[in-house]
């Protein structure tokens, strides 16, 4: 289940989301619904604000409402990035403290150079969404410089002290600059010498601003990823292809990434991209990729996270016990606020559900849907104690649940509850639990079923 979808749709229906990423497509058909997702999710999140005076998404363009997300200042303390980071010639091209200029000539290399720098650059954002690929792909094709001042850096602790000690530099095949600030309050186009005005000591560096034009065999490229490709096709990829695929479509199914190079995997995973609970399987017994994921996850995606900019998922996975209850306690505080956590409470329970003793979780019909008891306990069914009552009200399904042969030990004494169809479903599945239903007495009924039996003789 796609869980920030899942948040999208507490406030709105399937229908207005699809219709919404059919309008944004329409207006830029680069947009993928990932980035989508997350302009909508934060839409809900900060539409409260007095600062947003039109509350109805379904009015907005895709360029008004990225506007406007995107011009929500951060208030998290400025920390001194990139200190231990280390950058080859290709990136820093510019390094005369307390001077720096960045080359971003990728998304990976965006969010390394903002580091952990509390701005909101959509080309830099390490957890999803990330924008990198839509405007270089875009006609334009700009080029994307970072600017920084370390001495001015030191002195400030928080953007709104100076959004112009660390900047964005787009140089387009136009000849346009276009800024953005640490405030990511909106791309203004300015002249060389507006931009002198606001960091004097870019004297002399003009030259290093160039335009860097995308290759034809690029434009191709990006012609035939940005819509994705089947399963099938991107296995027969070269390496060089699959390589550029990853970095324009961004999204792997389990069969592609499995299909996929460890290094291209690593790849993927430093862009901060939400791996599904099979891809995880895939790393976790390789070492480098594995601590690789958790550390994009700690580094990049926990302090979105605690912002409400992305929502967790399967990350939790990814995190010791003593780690999870640390982020939970953090997150809790947070959506105490805005008066909803019943989200997160889904999300250990799918993801951690042996910390419920340790988190203090209430077990309680306002958090525990029938379709999270079902989930969590088809995969660790000794927590069947806590769910007695849910249980009790026949809202799980016994069948999902039960189709894993070891799960039915814990469940011998809710045998009675199912129906004569829902077991002939069972063992119609997994006709080797009859000896179970037999010895509750339950199985002759179930004979009645035809094809039943015609499985149970052989």
């Amino acid at each position: 289940m796609n869980l920030r979808l899942t948040s999208i749709l507490k406030e709105y229906s399937i229908g207005v989301v699809n219709k919404l990423k059919e309008k944004f497509k329409k207006e830029n058909s680069a947009l993928t619904d990932d980035q989508i997702e997350y302009y909508i999710n934060r839409f809900e999140e900060l539409k409260s604000s007095p600062k947003v005076e039109q509350k109805d998404i379904t009015k907005y363009s895709f360029q008004q409402l990225e506007k406007l997300v995107d011009s929500f200042p951060t208030k998290e303390k400025v920390s001194k990035t990139n200190n231990t980071v280390e950058f080859s010639q290709t990136e820093l091209i510019y390094n005369k403290p307390p001077l720096q200029i960045y080359h971003g000539d990728n998304e990976k290399t965006c969010i390394k150079i903002k580091g952990d720098f509390p701005a909101s650059w959509c080309v830099s954002r390490g957890s999803g969404g990330n924008m990198y690929n839509t405007y270089r792909y875009a006609g334009t094709e700009p080029s994307f410089y970072f600017v920084k001042n370390i001495e001015r850096l030191n002195k400030i602790t928080e953007i709104e002290d100076d959004k112009y000690c660390f900047f964005v530099v787009q140089y387009n095949n136009q000849g346009n600059y276009i800024v953005t600030s640490a405030r990511n309050d909106g791309d203004i186009e300015m002249s060389w010498n507006d931009i002198l005005k606001i960091e004097p000591l870019l004297q002399g560096t003009e030259s290093l601003f160039k335009n860097v034009p995308l290759t034809d065999e690029e434009r191709e490229y990006y012609r035939s990823f940005k819509d994705g490709i089947e399963d099938d096709e991107y296995k027969d990829l070269s390496y060089k292809e699959k390589k550029i695929y990853i970095a324009i479509a961004h999204e792997l199914s389990d069969k592609k990434f499995k299909n996929t190079p460890n290094d291209l995997i690593n790849d993927y995973i430093t862009t901060g991209v939400a791996l599904t609970k099979e891809q995880f399987d895939f790393i976790k017994e390789k070492r480098q990729l594995f601590n690789n994921y958790r550390r994009v996850t700690i580094d990049n995606v926990i302090p979105e996270y605690l912002k409400g900019n992305v929502d967790f998922g399967e990350r939790w996975l990814v995190l010791t016990d003593d780690e999870a209850i640390d982020l939970y306690k953090k997150k809790i505080e947070t959506l105490y606020y805005y008066g909803d956590n019943d989200n997160l409470v889904k999300q250990v329970l799918e993801y951690k559900p042996m910390l419920l003793d340790k988190i203090g979780i209430n077990v309680d019909d306002k958090y525990l849907i029938a379709y999270y008891v079902k989930h969590v306990l088809e995969f660790h069914p000794q927590l069947v104690e806590y769910f007695e009552d849910r249980l009790k009200d026949g809202e799980v399904l016994f069948h999902s649940i039960l189709r894993k042969p070891n799960n039915i030990t814990y469940f011998i004494k809710y045998l009675k509850l199912l129906s004569t169809e829902e077991i002939s479903i069972i063992l119609e599945r997994k006709p080797k639990l009859a000896p179970y239903f037999e010895k509750q007495g339950l199985l002759k009924e179930s004979l009645k079923y035809p094809r039943l039996r015609t499985i149970l003789k052989r």
